[in-house]
């Protein structure tokens, strides 16, 4: 799976951020068939979605759709008419174990193939119900949050802090690398305070999200170089991997390292830096 730390949300209304989908920075874009399209304009955004996904070149960059929800009069129409164009990933919002079902079953009876799955996970019963999304026959790929529906649900304010998000961060991040699938975090809605996506994108990689959900492309650049790893990192890095090597060549196991001591889980974690780095550098 290519590493993936900023996705951006398109509307799936407007023709001509579509058609940039793949010069933007962004790891991945997500055409967005539910919150940024009004219920007259479903169809013909379905239509430019579809056609989009047949022209662009995605080499580099995946696309995802987000469809409507599986409450909503909308998803069978969008599934029907966006799987054939072959997205890399179909969005299910409002996700429980049970929606992720529903969708797969729609899918085998109208014999259209499923892609990888990212379920976006805004509410407490999605969150309770972690383990079970994984034993529901359609394992996801990802688990994205969504922290605005999120607390509306708790009956909370979202705070920039994001201190009400504490558990359902915690607890997406820790199911996702447990299953091995991408964890993403929920965007930072307020566009011009840079500092206060830089604080959140810090936030969200300290957790462990692989991500950050970006809602307009001036993020994508913020998150980028929040996800880069510092010199000091890749610094370490480099000299946990030598010594490392020196030890492989002595038969040792475990072995120290500036004091010390290293063995397979931090030996992991350097080359998960390096990975980093080089993906960040290459962007």
């Amino acid at each position: 799976m290519n590493i993936i730390r900023s996705l951006l949300f398109m509307p799936g209304n407007n023709p001509g951020m579509l058609v940039s989908a793949d010069v933007l920075a962004a790891d991945a874009v997500i055409f967005d068939l539910e919150d940024a399209v009004q219920p007259e304009e479903k169809d013909a955004a379905r239509n430019l979605v579809e056609e989009a996904l047949r022209s662009l070149p995605r080499a580099r960059c995946p696309v995802a759709v987000r469809i409507n929800p599986l409450d909503s009069p909308f998803w069978r129409d969008d599934l029907s008419v966006i799987l054939p164009a072959r997205p890399d990933a179909v969005i299910i919002p409002k996700a429980t174990p049970d929606v992720l079902r529903d969708a797969d079953a729609f899918c085998r009876e109208q014999t259209l193939g499923l892609p990888a799955v990212w379920a976006l996970l805004e509410s407490p019963e999605a969150i309770v119900k972690l383990a079970e999304f994984f034993s529901s026959g359609i394992s996801p790929e990802a688990l994205l949050l969504g922290g605005e529906d999120y607390a509306a649900s708790l009956g909370v304010a979202r705070t920039k802090d994001s201190r009400e998000l504490w558990l359902a961060r915690t607890s997406l991040v820790t199911y996702a690398k447990a299953y091995g699938c991408l964890a993403i975090d929920t965007p930072f809605t307020d566009i011009d305070d840079t500092d206060g996506l830089r604080r959140h994108a810090a936030d969200a990689r300290a957790l462990g999200f692989d991500g950050v959900l970006a809602i307009h492309p001036s993020q994508i650049e913020v998150i980028r170089q929040v996800y880069l790893p510092a010199r000091d990192e890749i610094a370490w890095a480099e000299g946990v991997l030598k010594a490392a090597d020196e030890a492989a060549g002595k038969g040792q196991g475990v072995f120290s390292y500036d004091g010390k001591m290293v063995d397979r889980p931090v030996i992991l974690r350097a080359r998960a830096i390096m990975a980093a780095a080089g993906s960040v550098s290459d962007a």
